[in-house]
């Protein structure tokens, strides 16, 4: 995951590397927690923007908007729509999947 963040964000050397895993691992995190789901597999692509998100948001998080001459500044809390989204329909999809088993 780490070599496809890297090339989507276009970075060439290894000078992040520690700080885009400790993003990985923080996306990772609040998206099992969102969706309930278990399998990292399963939020793979979610977990890559969620990631890329949060590496270009660093050094600003919460902000999402600026005015200089007028000073107005807006925060943001949370994640945007398109990733928002897709958390939901995974959480969606894991309604019903339950760790049933049937012993006989």
């Amino acid at each position: 995951m780490l070599t496809d963040i890297k090339t989507l964000l276009g970075l060439k050397d290894n000078s992040q590397d520690g700080f885009i895993q400790l993003l990985i691992n923080l996306a990772t995190d609040d998206a099992m927690n969102k969706t309930g789901c278990k399998n990292k597999q399963d939020l793979r692509s979610v977990i890559i923007e969620m990631t890329i998100y949060k590496f270009n948001r660093a050094g600003t998080e919460g902000l999402s908007a600026e005015t200089y001459s007028g000073i107005s500044y807006t925060y943001t809390s949370d994640y945007p729509d398109y990733i928002l989204s897709a958390l939901d329909t995974i959480k969606k999809s894991q309604k019903g999947k339950g760790g049933f088993k049937i012993l006989w």
